[in-house]
């Protein structure tokens, strides 16, 4: 995938994989990048550390199990930079509770896990389709193929 010039939105991108994530597009010569997480102060840190490095990027809270918050995130990538051409659904939540989890927390990890990628895809790929570029990419550890044995 070619990341020079794109703008890149990601969910759950304040620290680990999602934020190396950013500062790698953004070393690769992205356009503009949407760092998002529930955590907006580190969120905040890491589009510091791209601009300082001479990108662009914006900070975004958002809750990634919520669709209207990536709605919002799709739309300040829209109203920042103009476009969106890559959409990173990365945020992903795991309590080690297994199957006597509490049902917020089953709730809360089928939001995180499952349905973000469902809502990221519902709200960007009609657009992306429609300019016959683009792309969403989904951050999926070996848990999604495999049990993950003591987590629900």
């Amino acid at each position: 995938m070619e990341l020079a010039g794109r703008v890149v939105a990601l969910t759950g991108a304040a620290r680990g994989i999602g934020a190396a994530m950013a500062l790698r597009f953004a070393s690769a010569g992205a356009a503009g990048v949407v760092v998002s997480d529930l955590d907006v102060t580190d969120a905040q840190a890491v589009a510091d550390e791209i601009v300082a490095a001479g990108g662009h990027a914006v900070a975004v809270g958002a809750d990634a199990a919520s669709r209207d918050d990536l709605r919002a995130l799709v739309r300040a990538a829209k109203q920042t930079y103009g476009r969106l051409d890559v959409f990173c659904s990365n945020a992903g939540v795991a309590f080690g509770t297994g199957v006597h989890a509490a049902d917020q927390q089953w709730a809360r990890s089928w939001s995180v896990n499952v349905l973000q990628h469902v809502h990221a895809a519902q709200l960007v790929l009609p657009a992306m389709a429609r300019a016959g570029d683009g792309y969403l990419l989904i951050t999926a550890s070996a848990a999604g193929l495999l049990a993950a044995q003591g987590d629900a």
